[in-house]
């Protein structure tokens, strides 16, 4: 099962979903620790690249990195709650901070409502300027947070192959049927986010 289909939600509060965790074994476990509910950023993470591409970027490299995770937060930070943005010009500002002209250059707001174009005001500059003040150096706190990230991601993905396996386990014995379990790993990490391949096969 893909992990894209993990993330159905089953209601509107976010608490549970349809597919993960599958087994009894870790819904047990979740319960007895009182622990917060798995929720869409963790599901996301579990199936994000693996850390080994990222451990090859310059330093140049990551700042670019960053810089465009910055820019995308800004966006959607700045806009109003009726407006939403969409990009429009894929050229990429390698050189020096985030500058408003980059976003003004590079995206277009529409209404929500009817998907009308709208026009960048002061107000968005405004914000954009509070944001920069405030953030200095977002670049760089945008790629530190990520690379945070990359050093949990691969518990997380365990996560979900272990809560795979356990189910697999109980209902080879609720059906009473001979499984053989085994995993394979993709040979080069960089081709898929999703390196690691759970195999069940008849014993």
């Amino acid at each position: 099962m893909l992990l894209s289909q993990n993330g159905v939600l089953k209601d509107e509060n976010f608490s549970e979903f349809h597919y993960f965790p599958l087994s009894e074994t870790v819904k047990k476990l979740k319960s007895k620790f009182k622990t917060d509910p798995f929720l869409r950023p963790f599901l996301r993470l579990a199936g994000q690249q693996s850390p080994i591409k990222f451990k090859e970027m310059t330093e140049n490299e990551h700042f670019i990195h960053g810089k465009n995770m910055f820019e995308r937060a800004v966006v959607e930070t700045i806009i109003l709650p009726n407006e939403t943005s969409k990009r429009v010009n894929n050229v990429t500002f390698t050189e020096g901070r985030l500058k408003y002209e980059d976003i003004t250059h590079k995206y277009q707001l529409y209404d929500k409502n009817n998907n009308n174009p709208l026009p960048w005001t002061n107000n968005h500059l405004e914000h954009f300027n509070k944001i920069r003040n405030e953030l200095p150096n977002g670049e760089e706190l945008s790629e530190n947070l990520f690379c945070l990230q990359t050093a949990v991601q691969n518990s997380c993905e365990n996560l979900v192959i272990m809560d795979r396996v356990f189910y697999i386990y109980e209902q080879m014995k609720k059906l009473k049927i001979d499984l053989k379990i085994s995993m394979k790993k993709l040979q080069n990490e960089k081709l898929s986010p999703r390196c690691l391949i759970l195999i069940v096969e008849k014993s």
